[in-house]
């Protein structure tokens, strides 16, 4: 009697006897690294000299900035201006109450006429006794006291003509005037509100030009003189560059933090500049040798900016410290050397140790 044949162990047999003889599956890495190489285009990174830029910060002031006072006692009768008001020079900027000063000044001119007046009389008589003295009709004595009389008159018509200058200036005070064109930042008086000589009654700058107050360090203060263009920028409007001129330049260096203190002054016609912004600043002092390499050679991820330099048939990847940048090129300061074999148009694609033909 033969034995039965279970059916389902065969079948269990036979399956994985066909499995151990099936060719091993391949590894992804190998396959990767058997990859063909792409092709690439490259470009030799290579030197050129350039101005060396000081890198600088510095604060946008205004050109002339004041704390416009009276100059005499009153009360505000009107006000001219408003925070944010352009003036002229000499515009004005508030009226305290003129009564007063009006009729002073009427009084000093009413004063002087009549001192004219009797000074031409006194003028006349010693004309007259000079002719009669000189031909001995009176005598010196007369003469003497006439020529005085007249020499009082001079002395009381200055005395005239300069309250009558006082007056009118008083007058003039009555009426508060911008010292130069500008902008008002504050108004501190208001209408009614009585006044004393110094007063403060407005803040003014002027905006246009403007200044921009930068330091330079001990190493670059030799670099810094009159005449030099600075350019800078603001955060408030990125990507927006500004160029002024050097014009003042500080004698010594601060004895405290060893550096030099100098002014830039720039055009702002459109007010766009205001004094307090933050700048950064470069000044051009000489020149420099400089690794230069096409902008797209580069690349960015996040604030990492990368390049890959062809070492052997691979791809090295490099992080890059860009200076500046130049129309369409790039001045590196570090990750590339001259000499230096880099992909041209680089990309995230690219990965480090990729084969690659050129």
């Amino acid at each position: 009697m033969h034995a039965q044949i279970n059916r389902p162990l065969v079948i269990l047999v036979a399956v994985l006897g066909h499995a151990c003889m099936a060719p091993p599956a391949k590894n992804p890495t190998t396959a990767s690294a058997s990859a063909a190489p792409i092709k690439v285009a490259s470009v030799v990174a290579a030197t050129e000299s350039l101005p060396r830029l000081i890198a600088l910060t510095g604060t946008l002031k205004a050109s002339a900035e004041s704390s416009v006072a009276a100059n005499a006692n009153g009360q505000i009768s009107r006000t001219f201006v408003e925070r944010g008001s352009v003036v002229a020079k000499g515009a004005p900027l508030v009226t305290l109450d003129r009564r007063m000063a009006l009729l002073s000044a009427a009084e000093a001119r009413a004063n002087l006429e009549g001192i004219r007046l009797q000074k031409e009389l006194a003028d006349s008589a010693c004309e007259r006794n000079q002719r009669l003295f000189k031909r001995h009709i009176i005598t010196a004595e007369e003469f003497e006291k006439t020529n005085s009389t007249c020499k009082v008159q001079k002395q009381s018509l200055a005395a005239a003509e300069s309250r009558q200058r006082q007056a009118t200036v008083s007058l003039a005070d009555a009426t508060v005037r911008a010292p130069f064109a500008g902008v008002v930042v504050e108004r501190f008086v208001n209408v009614g509100e009585y006044v004393t000589a110094n007063t403060k009654i407005i803040e003014l700058v002027q905006n246009d030009p403007v200044r921009i107050e930068l330091v330079a360090g001990e190493l670059d203060a030799a670099a810094v003189h009159v005449g030099q263009a600075v350019t800078f920028e603001v955060k408030a409007m990125a990507g927006k560059t500004f160029t002024a001129t050097v014009r003042y330049v500080a004698p010594a260096l601060r004895e405290a933090t060893r550096d030099l203190v100098f002014e830039a002054v720039t055009a702002n016609a459109d007010g766009s500049l205001k004094p307090g912004m933050f700048a950064t600043a470069w000044l051009e002092a000489g020149t420099e040798s400089t690794v230069m390499v096409p902008q797209t050679a580069l690349w960015k991820s996040g604030e990492t900016v990368r390049a890959f330099v062809i070492k052997n048939g691979h791809l090295e990847e490099r992080v890059v410290h860009v200076a500046r940048e130049l129309g369409g090129r790039a001045a590196v300061r570090a990750g590339i050397v001259a000499g230096d074999r880099i992909v041209s148009d680089a990309s995230k694609q690219l990965k480090d140790g990729l084969a690659v033909i050129e």
